[in-house]
């Protein structure tokens, strides 16, 4: 049965699904290509479960009905970015372009996102408006891990 192969389309190194990773490859490249796998990974599932939350229209601290009918759509646009992270890091992901340069732009997109939610808590934790450990958690592991992965280098194309 053919199991596929390991080579390039358009200049990009792929691994079509169903390929097979038998092997166990110890290299620097293999281990961050494996933590990477799982940062994606990890973020697709977070990401999924979050926007799918917001979809109601409203935070989870939030009581039902305390939103008026225009700040819900914001909430479900916050929804939808978060929703359209998780599917772009779910299809680097199942294509295998998770150690590529189109990996490495994708991390740039996710880095930039968490970045600027970082930043934008910062402002919140400088007026007063919210406590510290907001400004770090969730967005700042994601945003160093991605904008790390951005700047490395990529497998060869």
């Amino acid at each position: 049965r053919f199991r596929g192969y390991r080579g390039h389309r358009d200049g990009i190194l792929f691994t079509p699904r169903g390929a097979s990773r038998s092997h166990t490859d110890h290299t620097p490249r293999a281990m961050t290509s494996t933590f990477m796998d799982f940062a994606y990974a990890a973020h697709a599932v977070v990401e999924l479960i979050l926007g799918a939350l917001k979809l109601r229209g409203r935070y989870a601290h939030e009581a039902p009905g305390s939103r008026s009918g225009k700040s819900k759509m914001y909430v479900r646009h916050h929804a939808a970015s978060l929703l359209a992270h998780a599917l772009l890091g779910a299809l680097m992901l199942h294509a295998g372009l998770v150690d590529t340069r189109v990996g490495q732009g994708a991390s740039l997109v996710l880095a930039t996102f968490h970045g600027g939610a970082v930043g934008a808590a910062f402002t919140a934790w400088a007026g007063g408006e919210l406590p510290s450990w907001k400004v770090f958690v969730p967005h700042s592991p994601f945003a160093i891990i991605f904008l790390v992965h951005a700047l490395g280098s990529a497998a060869p194309s």
